[in-house]
């Protein structure tokens, strides 16, 4: 039994990485630090650990199912990633944007007006 049928595809991407299921085989892109960013083919049913590259054995497969996950791109609104983009530097500007800086505006908020007070109290206590 199939996985999927032969004209159902099912397309999926997260930071870069894609894949596409279309019966028993997978297309898959990987982005460094975990690959190199190349296509490669596997059949999943025979090749669940999917150590053998079928790119070159199936080159009919491999245009048809690279075919269909570009019009998944189009048709889901797949977004093309900037240069130099990694999920590591984008999961650190969340945390910064997200939970770093908003819990330091408070301590912030306080020192600022604790510095305006002594400054002001400062000037204050000088003779003219």
């Amino acid at each position: 039994a199939q996985i999927r049928g032969t004209d159902e595809t099912l397309g999926y991407e997260l930071a870069g990485n894609a894949a596409l299921f279309g019966g028993d085989l997978k297309l898959v892109r990987n982005l460094p630090p975990i690959g190199d960013g190349q296509w490669r083919l596997f059949d999943i049913a025979r090749d669940p650990g999917e150590t053998r590259d079928l790119r070159s054995a199936r080159p009919e497969d491999f245009r048809r199912l690279l075919e269909a996950y570009q019009k998944f791109e189009i048709e889901d609104g797949v977004q093309a990633l900037p240069e130099g983009y990694t999920p590591q530097s984008q999961v650190s500007l969340n945390a910064l944007r997200r939970v770093i800086l908003p819990q330091l505006i408070w301590p912030a908020t306080i020192i600022a007006v604790f510095t305006i007070l002594w400054l002001l109290l400062r000037r204050r206590r000088r003779p003219a």
